[in-house]
């Protein structure tokens, strides 16, 4: 697989934590700092990604998700919330490069300009988060790993990408 377009265990220590908090509260996302729908937001050393209007995945690569949690007791402690530690559970492939968005889009026909999104890539349930014009990291279930990584390596060789 060409290293510079994909690497399918980007990130290995990136700590991962779903937030989700109670309705009355989710309707006042930006009041607590969260971005809205099909956003992210970066704020220090945390990037936080919208999965819906009460759910929200925190990553960080510097921050573990110890840290993280405990960020989300102290600035939502009169909120009902949820945040769990995901690190072990999901993985994260980095695709970068002029033919990044033509290579997403022949896993799934949506709009990739969007900042954040959750959809069907190949079948496998991701959260993608772009973070430049042409890279995007695809936060996908670990059991997925190979089958992935396989798809990928088959779509890189399409004759339309390297043109």
């Amino acid at each position: 697989m060409a290293d510079r377009l994909v690497e399918m265990d980007a990130h290995p220590r990136r700590a991962k934590v779903r937030l989700r908090i109670g309705m009355s509260a989710a309707n006042e996302a930006v009041r607590y700092g969260l971005p809205g729908m099909l956003e992210a937001k970066t704020s220090g050393e945390v990037t936080v990604l919208s999965l819906g209007p009460d759910q929200w995945l925190l990553v960080s690569d510097q921050l573990s998700a110890e840290k993280l949690i405990a960020m989300c007791a102290s600035e939502f402690a009169t909120v009902r919330h949820h945040a769990v530690d995901v690190s072990a559970g999901l993985n994260c492939a980095t695709v970068r490069g002029e033919t990044a968005p033509a290579l997403l889009s022949m896993g799934a026909g949506i709009d990739w300009s969007t900042r954040c999104t959750r959809t069907r890539f190949a079948a496998v349930p991701v959260v993608a988060h772009r973070h430049h014009e042409t890279s995007f990291d695809l936060y996908y279930d670990r059991s997925f790993a190979d089958y992935l990584g396989q798809w990928l390596t088959h779509a890189l060789r399409d004759p339309f990408l390297n043109r």
